[in-house]
């Protein structure tokens, strides 16, 4: 079966082995098994899309607005960084001398 950690992250068992004697003899033991995580989780904003107005002229390091995002990994693969990326068309004005 498929293990993954954050549908479930440890299994309690009992292991039992048996020979092939006549006879057949057997042991058992407990094990329990600690699913290690691997990044495979993609982040989940908390909302579909942000929007801010921002006035110009504000001083550098102004909070005008907050972007969350969730990881189910666990450290340090629940890392989130943003990136702003400006999609725009790209405006070019034109000068006459």
């Amino acid at each position: 079966m498929s293990l993954d950690r954050e549908h479930r992250a440890e299994y309690d068992c009992l292991v039992l082995a048996c020979d092939a004697g006549r006879p057949s003899l057997s042991s058992s033991t407990h094990l329990l098994l600690t699913v290690a995580d691997v990044d495979d989780e993609r982040p989940v904003f908390e909302r579909r899309s942000y929007e801010f107005d921002v006035t110009e002229n504000l001083p550098a390091g102004t909070v005008v607005g907050r972007v969350i995002a969730h990881d189910a990994d666990l450290p340090p693969f629940n890392l989130v960084r943003y990136l702003v990326v400006d999609t725009s068309p790209l405006q070019v004005s034109q000068c006459r001398h």
